[in-house]
């Protein structure tokens, strides 16, 4: 196998794993989540050791990492389930979900079984048949809380429109359904289930994943109209306010096949947009507005695409919603949540909103023009390269796509090299073309290296060049960072209020 194809292999892997990990608050099966995702965690060191090592691998060791990423993706939908899905199917299902972790084991026992021959260091080794020792004893581990939910589950769906409401209110308590709000998104998890599950008009069943678990139409029907009973639970303005969805859609027909009596007769028929009220999870917490493609960073929030990517390429390294810090920047599309805003658009004859072409604020034509102005900055002419700097400096001010492909095309180093360029004013234009491209977060270790690697010589005469001029235009330096920081570049740029400055 090419050391390329290697390192990607290894990449996907450690990306799950990464996903896994950041997985939290399960609605059922908590202990055997919880000891999933330590066991997953035990063999990052084992991917991270195999990617460096940048050796070509054999068939069988490629067969081994074969059957753990295929076991890992499945362990990324079981946990999933247990974090988003619905808490009623979940119990409902308690036997059949535990089943799959069983079997889950199985194939990482299967997998770990393979013997490595890669030159790995005798701790991962260790390290890994520890976790091997550890899926061989897996057995079943039955959380008494999900045992005793699913014996008054089954005993309030026997009694089908029989039970009374005083069992109904003690069974939304122990779900804790207390509030119209609550019970909505039971109903979104369950929709969001069903459609996954491809009991949804026109969704192959093939598209969930799991097959070991039973697919128990009756079970929906049955959940469905329980749902609309424990609407019963609350007051109509409060169903009004907290959730719209119980209040408009009758839940029973939803078990059923007459979907087309919820739907808008014909287009022109639609709900009024101004007056239809989007439920809360479907809107991104930073815009407000309908996502088109949520993905979930690494807090477990959801958020439209295209916002979270500028909140973190404005150097901000924390979740917009929670304040806490991000321990990385990877985005994950959120699919189960855009079937389901997809299925409550058609519901309402709302027009899904399409996903922004990637890289579609990137022309050909500027590609060839940016392509054209790198080039210029290794000419010999020192106005060649004093106009191709001024041109990158502009064009990096106005948007993320043309920063991200400015320093894909290799600018950063051959600006960073006309730092010390003796004509004053490419050196300017250098500089601050540098302070933008860093507006993107993926492009500031790139300046960090190519700084790093900057003649100590040259530096401390352009900064000293630079600090000498009070009142000049805009004055920027390489400055040293306080302590260091990561990946050990100890230098940055900084930018100095000084008379005059303007913007970048």
């Amino acid at each position: 196998m090419a050391e390329s194809s290697l390192y990607s292999l290894m990449q996907r892997v450690l990306e799950i794993c990464t996903f896994i990990t950041s997985i939290g608050d399960f609605k059922t099966h908590k202990k055997e989540c919880s000891t999933l995702i330590r066991r997953v965690k035990l063999l990052i060191p084992l991917f991270e050791e195999v990617r460096d090592l940048k050796l070509t691998i054999s068939e069988e060791d490629l067969a081994c990492f074969n059957a753990l990423e295929a076991a890992l993706n499945n362990a990324k939908i079981l946990l999933l389930l247990c974090n988003t899905g619905s808490k009623l199917y979940l119990v409902l299902e308690q036997q059949e979900v535990a089943k799959q972790f069983l079997l889950l084991a199985a194939a990482f026992r299967q997998a770990l079984n393979k013997p490595l021959s890669l030159d790995i260091s005798d701790e991962v080794r260790e390290q890994v048949d520890l976790v091997r020792n550890q899926f061989q004893r897996s057995k079943s581990l039955e959380d008494p809380l999900d045992a005793h939910l699913n014996s008054e589950l089954l005993s309030v769906l026997s009694e089908t429109h029989d039970c009374s409401k005083d069992k109904l209110k003690g069974l939304a308590d122990m779900f804790k359904f207390d509030t119209a709000r609550a019970l909505m998104k039971e109903l979104q998890a369950l929709d969001g289930m069903k459609f996954y599950m491809g009991l949804h008009e026109g969704v192959p069943s093939s598209t969930w994943a799991l097959d070991g678990i039973p697919i128990n139409e009756r079970g929906f029907d049955q959940l469905y109209a329980l749902l609309n009973d424990l609407r019963s639970l609350f007051p109509s303005e409060e169903l009004e306010q907290d959730g719209p969805e119980l209040k408009k859609l009758q839940i029973a027909q939803r078990a059923g096949v007459e979907k087309a009596s919820m739907q808008p007769a014909s287009p022109d028929a639609g709900i009024d947009k101004g007056v239809l009220n989007i439920p809360d999870d479907f809107k991104c917490p930073i815009s407000l507005d309908l996502m088109r493609d949520p993905v979930i960073i690494a807090t477990g929030q959801t958020f439209e695409r295209l916002c979270i990517q500028k909140w973190l390429d404005s150097g901000k390294k924390t979740c917009p919603k929670t304040g806490l810090s991000l321990p990385h920047t990877h985005l994950t599309p959120n699919h189960v949540l855009r079937s389901v805003i997809a299925e409550w658009c058609t519901l309402y004859g709302v027009e899904m909103p399409k996903k922004r072409a990637k890289g579609s604020q990137c022309s050909p034509e500027d590609k060839a023009a940016i392509d054209e102005l790198v080039k210029k900055l290794s000419s010999p002419l020192s106005e060649v390269q004093r106009n191709a700097a001024y041109d990158l400096r502009l064009r990096a001010k106005k948007n993320v796509d043309h920063r991200s492909f400015i320093a894909e095309q290799g600018a950063i180093p051959l600006l960073v090299r006309l730092l010390h360029s003796p004509d004053q004013k490419t050196q300017e234009h250098s500089v601050t073309a540098l302070l933008n491209l860093s507006i993107n977060e993926s492009n500031k270790g790139r300046i960090m290296t190519a700084v790093h690697r900057c003649d100590r010589t040259h530096r401390r005469g352009f900064e000293k060049r630079l600090h000498g001029r009070p009142g000049k235009r805009c004055s920027h330096a390489l400055q040293p960072l306080p302590g260091g920081c990561k990946q050990g570049h100890n230098w940055r740029l900084r930018r100095y209020s000084c008379p005059g400055c303007t913007t970048l």
